[in-house]
């Protein structure tokens, strides 16, 4: 086992000790964690006695960020381990190891580990629809919002730079709030997909660098933004992020894209595909643009696509979601609006 661990890993109001090390209580050093620079820290065995452990004691003066500037105390010690350490099995009752319940182990009382990963049970719901009426699963669905993000939406972000009428854009915003809250009332994943490049550019094809117009005039993906000083659709930057007026909450999920796509070149497959999903539920912007291509890849992937149509929009309304409209209605999926969905999603749960 390495010696070596990340300092994440470490409360500065956590007590970590070794056990029982050859019948011995192993002995405790001081570290002192000061806000400067280190990235390491020792490791320890937290929980419980560790066999054929070779124990080595120190006391150091550890430097990595995001401590607070005032020194704190933490009790540390470092152990070289002689193999891999087999967690007892007192400690094993009703453990779970995986994010996602429906796709996690259970160790049992007696060691055993469970792999059955037993299916959630099923919330099942008929949707008027277009262009025939459909029946889904809540428990094998997620929401997918795309783009509801600064950058499109703000006179100041990129979009707004570059002269956009970003008004038909805000009318999903009330729509996406009401349905949201009735999603995750029936535990709907939300996930966010927003477009958030490298800051360096790298990995993004020439074409991309050229959206928005003549890559003679105005800004493109990766520029400086003239006042905020981030780089256009940046990752982790103001403009990745999702617009005030919709509620991001803690167990939502977010992935970022570098394409049109939310598919291409990001872990979006692999994060449904571990919760089980098999239906998704389209929101966002823009729906004949980034909205239709998520959508599109997500068909050619097998899932089972709806687009809410009335929390999805485009700066083009007046020919856009025609054309997509009849596009996935004739060869992709189906549509619906929030209405509906909040609709049945609670006649579902009044019922359970």
């Amino acid at each position: 086992m390495p010696d070596e661990i990340e300092a994440e890993r470490f409360k500065p109001e956590s007590l970590l000790t070794l056990g029982q090390v050859n019948g011995d209580q192993a002995t405790e050093s001081t570290v002192t964690i000061r806000k400067t620079n280190l990235d390491i820290i020792s490791p320890v065995y937290a929980s419980g006695p560790a066999p054929n452990v070779v124990s080595i004691t120190i006391s150091r003066t550890l430097n990595f960020p995001n401590i607070s500037q005032h020194p704190r105390e933490l009790p540390v010690t470092k152990t070289r381990w002689a193999h891999a350490p087999r967690r007892p099995e007192s400690s094993t009752a009703d453990r779970r190891l995986g994010p996602q319940w429906q796709t996690r182990w259970r160790i049992e009382e007696d060691g055993t580990v469970d792999l059955t990963r037993p299916l959630r049970p099923p919330k099942v719901v008929k949707l008027v629809a277009e262009v025939r009426d459909v029946r889904i699963d809540l428990a094998k669905s997620a929401v997918i919002v795309v783009d509801m993000q600064n950058d499109f939406f703000r006179d100041d972000g990129w979009f707004g730079l570059l002269g956009v009428d970003l008004s038909p854009l805000y009318c999903t915003i009330d729509p996406i709030n009401r349905l949201l809250p009735r999603m995750r009332v029936a535990d709907v994943p939300i996930v966010w997909v927003n477009w958030g490049v490298r800051p360096d550019g790298f990995g993004l094809p020439p074409s991309v660098f050229y959206e928005g117009g003549d890559s003679d005039e105005g800004l493109v993906v990766g520029d400086m933004h003239p006042t905020r000083h981030y780089s256009i659709l940046a990752r982790g930057s103001w403009g990745a992020d999702v617009i005030d007026e919709l509620n991001v909450e803690e167990k939502d999920l977010r992935v970022d894209k570098m394409r049109l796509s939310g598919f291409w070149d990001t872990g979006l497959d692999g994060v449904l595909r571990h919760m089980g999903v098999t239906t998704l539920l389209f929101a966002g912007v823009n729906v004949d643009r980034c909205v239709m291509a998520t959508l599109e890849d997500a068909a050619y992937l097998g899932y089972d696509c709806l687009l809410v149509e009335d929390c999805t929009a485009t700066v083009h309304p007046g020919f856009g979601p025609a054309h997509c409209k009849l596009m996935i209605t004739q060869l992709l999926g189906f549509t619906t609006t929030s209405d509906e969905l909040i609709a049945q999603a609670t006649r579902a749960g009044s019922a359970s």
